[in-house]
């Protein structure tokens, strides 16, 4: 992530990588357009984030491997740990991979030590598995809608599925300027900021609570009901007119 990206200058921002020594981290754009997206300050071309006076602890846990840039697992578990210490109350995961032990670890750890996790839902198809960590029970699992209320072509489908949010075409200032993104990943933080907003209320930190408070104020948008494409569907503030 690009902390001296000046949407970012200025702003209550702690960024520490835990790659060990030795190890090419990622690119910066993908982390440095959802921190922009979460907090980012208002510029001549951008309005601003959606919780633009909230402090963002931000963990890199990517590397670059093999020509691809991948998440490392046992990074992710010293991630939780500085999270943890660091008083985090909602951590935003903007990642998907696998099921495995070591992912689900990380999430039990965050869980018992009462983080709450809101992650994208994933950009493989409705063909795809379920995509990790967003498909743990306990999580908020965020999938991603355009202007029109339709589902971003390429996001996983499935039971999982808890809220959609505005995740195509969303206008982020990146490292390159001004650009357009879409996927999951720009999706979960709509929701992220949803659950905070919750926090700053004075809701508990009870997952289940700030669930159904969050599906009180969900227009359906698919089937009735909770679905396998929108899950409860777009969540508002307050119910539409």
């Amino acid at each position: 992530m690009d902390e001296n990206h000046p949407a970012l200058r200025g702003k209550n921002l702690v960024y520490k990588s835990f790659l060990k020594s030795g190890r090419l981290p990622a690119a910066e754009n993908h982390g440095t357009a959802v921190a922009i997206l979460l907090i980012g300050r208002k510029l001549p071309n951008y309005g601003g984030g959606l919780l633009p006076g909230a402090k963002l602890y931000a963990a890199n846990i990517f590397e670059r491997r093999n020509g691809k840039d991948v998440g490392n697992l046992a990074a992710m578990i010293r991630a939780v740990d500085w999270l943890v210490t660091q008083g985090v109350q909602v951590a935003n995961l903007s990642i998907a991979g696998q099921d495995n032990v070591i992912m689900r670890l990380a999430i039990k750890r965050s869980l018992e030590k009462g983080i709450l996790l809101v992650a994208a839902a994933g950009n493989n198809g409705a063909g795809a598995p379920p995509a990790w960590p967003a498909a743990h029970p306990d999580t908020f699992s965020v999938t991603a809608i355009d202007d029109s209320m339709h589902l971003y072509q390429f996001a996983n489908q499935g039971k999982y599925i808890d809220f959609a949010a505005p995740g195509v075409n969303i206008p982020t200032d990146t490292p390159n300027g001004l650009m357009a993104q879409s996927g999951t990943s720009f999706a979960a933080p709509f929701i992220t900021a949803m659950v905070g907003l919750h926090l700053k209320a004075g809701f508990k930190l009870d997952p289940d609570l700030i669930r159904r408070s969050m599906q009180r104020y969900s227009t359906d948008l698919g089937l009735a009901g909770k679905d396998d494409l929108f899950g409860w569907g777009l969540v508002r503030l307050r119910p539409a007119c």
